[in-house]
Parts: structure tokens; C-alpha cells; sequence
């Protein structure tokens, strides 16, 4: 693996930084939505949360009474892998139905709180990578959020993503032009690394043969063209969003043509990570993280219930201390609790106390990079192409 000087690890504050909602907003989002509300998903779940949590949307005054997102995916998949119903209503195939519907209902409400401004921090964070003597590949992003934020901030910079998962569209783009991802070579230089530990909106997941598709920026395509025939004009074929497939069960392998599922993984103690994908992502996030000379967190709290984060950063720690830990997240409550998690399991920390826009636009991250690298020119670097 070639040395990493920095690895970002982003959490959720990172993306709210963009706009999006925090946990504790989401379900809240969601039961506002009137398009949620109407459609069929919506009322399954919505159905669900007053069955099991005792909400009823039309009263609801106090977000703070609604269940975390978190906790809701939980008791899904406990009961799923138990196969232990809550009830007879909800038995593992209405429960998947439910989960699927919260997936479709959390996509809509992300989707719906985005504004035009929403990829700027992310933009900013990499041209300034681009602007120092950094090359893409030098640096890692390891995330914990489940959005598209960052991958598609990445299309302004025309960096080759690397996602860590072997994805069955690896395909030349002309043998099927709606349908592809770029393979990215191991030595180019501008190869980005990008970590989603907990999975992401886009990976489609089939959990019968195991594989994993990717939807390029939440589209998928009806009406495509036969492979190896011109390209069809805009009018000549219906583009559907993840929430219409979702909505209409009708996402599914292309390798079986079985159900398909988007992949998402709760950052709970019950946590299970026997998907091979999303091991194998947690462990090239994890040689990424002790090739680093350098860690920097973002909005992330290292909270209690992702014991396996905490797990996996301390035995890294023992591997290699990185020359410094830097914590940037603006928590105004319990400044001195979130510092000494960290220390917890590192020794030599940064705090800063202040949000993901500031950092980058108060001159903080740039006044780093040139501590971490004085004096240094861009190596010279030969990239084999083909990305």
C-alpha cells in the first residue's frame, strides 16, 4: 500500500455541514415529508413507528420523543438474524419490506434537504488538497455517513474514486453506457480513496451471491439501450431515482436477477460485519489508518453504541501513533468528554472547537498542511493510466 500522509475520518457533522439533517432530524424529516406521508412506503412506515414506538405523527410535538435512526435499523436487523418476530405482523419478510421502506423514506428526506450550495465544504477540503504538494492518493477519506456527498463533490476535481469494493459494474463504458464505473489503477496519483465503512445510499447490495453494484449518483436507468448499440438521446429513455425502485420493490441483481437491497450498516453494539464487502472496506480503511502520518476527525463524536469504531481505532493506535491527532467538531456541551475519548486511545491531539466550513474557510486546514509537509515538492509520481 503506498504511505498515506493523512487520513480524514468523517462523521456526521460533516455532512451536516452541507445541509443535511443529524440523526435526531432525520425521522423528524421524514414524517413532515408530504410526499412521504402519501405515498405507500410512507404509510408502511409510519404504520410501523405507531405500532412499535407509540407515535403518532399528527400529534407529535416533541422531536426529542422519536426513536434515533439507528435504533429503529437495530431492532429490524436484531429481529431479522434472530428470526425472532416482535409479533406476528412483523415476521422476517415484513420486517425487511419495513427496513426497506425506511431506506427509500431516509433517501427522499436527505434528498429533499439538500440545497444548492450542499457540496461546498467537501469542494473547498479538496482543492486545497489540490492546491498543496498532496497528491489525491497520498490522502484517505473514511466515512461513517451513509450519503453521496463526497463522492459527488469529487466530479469537480476529476479525481479517480476508489470505493474499496470490487463492483460488478466495472465495465467499459461503451458496452453499456448507463451502467459503468471507472476500475481505478492502484499506482495513479490522483486515485482517491474513499472508506464507507457503515455502506452508502448507492451500493445495491444482492445478499444471495453476495455482490454489490454501484448506483452512480442515485440514478438508475429504464429503457436502456441494447450493449453495443448508439447511444440514445435524454428523451429516449426514463431515468427512475432510488426512491421509485424502492417505492416499487424493484431493485434486483444483475448477476441472479434476485431481490436486491441498498446496503447500509447502523453503527450499533449489535453489529454485525459478515457482508464481504463491507469487511473487506474496514480493512483497507484500516491499513489506510496506520500508513498515516497524520488523523484528522471531522464531526465525528466517537459515540458509545459504535464500540466497533472505538475498537478499531485503539488496536490501530497500537500498530502506529500517528505524529498527530486533530478533532475538529463544533460541540458547544461536553467539550472535555469528547477530548478525553479520543485520548482515550491517542496521545498526541488537536482540538478545535469549531465547525467543517470554518476550518476550511478560517485558514485552520491550510495552516496545517504546511506544517505537515515544510519545504516539500510533489514527488514525482508515474501513473500507469487506464483510469
Amino acid at each position: 500500500m503506498q504511505h498515506k500522509k493523512i487520513s480524514f475520518i468523517f462523521g456526521a457533522g460533516a455532512s451536516y455541514a452541507q445541509g443535511y439533517p443529524l440523526q435526531d432530524e432525520i425521522l423528524s424529516s421524514i414524517l413532515k415529508n408530504k410526499k412521504l406521508k402519501e405515498s405507500e412506503t410512507g404509510k408502511l412506515f409510519i404504520s410501523f413507528l405507531k405500532d412499535v414506538y407509540n407515535i403518532d405523527p399528527e400529534t407529535l410535538s416533541d422531536k426529542h420523543s422519536l426513536p434515533t435512526l439507528e435504533h429503529i435499523l437495530a431492532l429490524i436487523d436484531l429481529s431479522t438474524d434472530d428470526e425472532a418476530p416482535l409479533k406476528s405482523e412483523y415476521s422476517k419478510s415484513n420486517l425487511l419490506k419495513i427496513k426497506n421502506a425506511l431506506i427509500a423514506c431516509l433517501i427522499e428526506a436527505i434528498n429533499t434537504s439538500n440545497s444548492y450550495n450542499k457540496y461546498n465544504s467537501y469542494r473547498n477540503l479538496l482543492d486545497q488538497i489540490k492546491e498543496s504538494n498532496l497528491y489525491f492518493s497520498e490522502v484517505s477519506f473514511i466515512t461513517m455517513n451513509y450519503d453521496t456527498l463526497l463522492e459527488n463533490a469529487c466530479t469537480s476535481f476529476n479525481p479517480t474514486i476508489n470505493l474499496g469494493i470490487d463492483f460488478t459494474n466495472y465495465e467499459d463504458i461503451m458496452s453499456d453506457p448507463f451502467n459503468w464505473w471507472i476500475e481505478p489503477a492502484h499506482d495513479n496519483p490522483d486515485k482517491l480513496d474513499i472508506y464507507k465503512l457503515h455502506g452508502s445510499l448507492s451500493f445495491k447490495y444482492c445478499p444471495y451471491c453476495k455482490s454489490v453494484e454501484l448506483i452512480p449518483f442515485g440514478i438508475c436507468y429504464e429503457n436502456r439501450p441494447e450493449q453495443g448499440c448508439d447511444i440514445p438521446k435524454p428523451k429516449d429513455f426514463k431515468i427512475k431515482t432510488l426512491f421509485d425502485h424502492l417505492e416499487e420493490e424493484s431493485l434486483t441483481c444483475p448477476r441472479d436477477s434476485q431481490p436486491a437491497r441498498i446496503l447500509i450498516i447502523p453503527p450499533t453494539l449489535s453489529k454485525k460485519l459478515d457482508i464481504p464487502a463491507i469487511s473487506n472496506l474496514w480493512k483497507k480503511a484500516f491499513s489506510s489508518i496506520i500508513e498515516s502520518d497524520y488523523l484528522i476527525f471531522v464531526g465525528y463524536s466517537l459515540p458509545l453504541a459504535d464500540i466497533h469504531m472505538w475498537q478499531f481505532l485503539k488496536r490501530a493506535s497500537f500498530i502506529n501513533q500517528p505524529k498527530k491527532v486533530i478533532i475538529v467538531d463544533l460541540n458547544k456541551v461536553s467539550n472535555n468528554k469528547l477530548l478525553y475519548r479520543y485520548k482515550q486511545i491517542y496521545k498526541n491531539i488537536e482540538f478545535f472547537n469549531t465547525g467543517f466550513n470554518s476550518f476550511l474557510t478560517e485558514g485552520i486546514f491550510k495552516n496545517l498542511l504546511e506544517a505537515m509537509q515544510p519545504n516539500r515538492k510533489k514527488p514525482v509520481q508515474k501513473s500507469s493510466g487506464g483510469c
